[in-house]
């Protein structure tokens, strides 16, 4: 047995051994006193154990969040599927990464799949990246909202059913109405 099945069996342990003493005492003609101890270090014993479940959970999301984003193969996969078909028009895209090793990576990861559904996708020049934004997360910025680029919302939705979530914003660093830029922010 590992050590995380140890702990959780002494857990348990800690809250049905004292019911377990509870009923065999109350079962007994124990005087209530006596009965009351047990079923009260059954719940505090509970509540210690919902307490550290609680905290565990706190701590795994905080180590999720920490994780470098990427696109598995599944993803890919299911981006490239979507975004295919002749009928999905391959207009131009440009990547945008902060200037961190997670945000270029990533942004590496998403140019490498747009080209491969056939996009013409190239990176921001150098000297006009991003160096951060004051929000973590991935964005689709565009130059109009009123005269959007129609490869613009399949890019989005493949993402979205691939579970990426994608912002959309205006930006006028945007070249032209037909462009669209992909911003990744740093995920922390």
């Amino acid at each position: 047995m590992n050590p995380q099945a140890w702990s959780n069996a002494f857990s348990w342990a800690a809250v049905v051994v004292p019911l377990v003493a509870g009923l065999v005492m109350a079962r007994n003609r124990f005087p209530k006193f006596a009965i009351a101890v047990p079923f009260l270090l059954a719940a505090i014993s509970g509540g210690a154990l919902y307490f550290r479940n609680v905290v565990t959970a706190e701590k795994d999301a905080q180590l999720e969040n920490l994780k470098a984003r990427t696109i598995s193969a599944k993803q890919r996969a299911q981006i490239v599927e979507l975004l295919m078909p002749d009928r999905i028009i391959k207009g131009r895209v440009l990547i945008n990464p902060a200037m961190e090793g997670e945000a270029w990576q990533f942004g590496e990861d998403i140019k490498n799949t747009l080209k491969e559904a056939g996009f013409e996708v190239d990176d921001v020049p150098f000297g006009a990246r991003i160096l951060a934004l004051n929000k973590a997360g991935l964005y689709m910025w565009i130059k109009d909202k009123n005269s959007q680029p129609k490869h613009g919302g399949p890019i989005v939705k493949a993402f979205a059913a691939a579970g990426i979530d994608m912002v959309g914003e205006v930006d006028d660093s945007v070249p032209d109405a037909s462009t669209v830029v992909i911003v990744i922010s740093s995920h922390r």
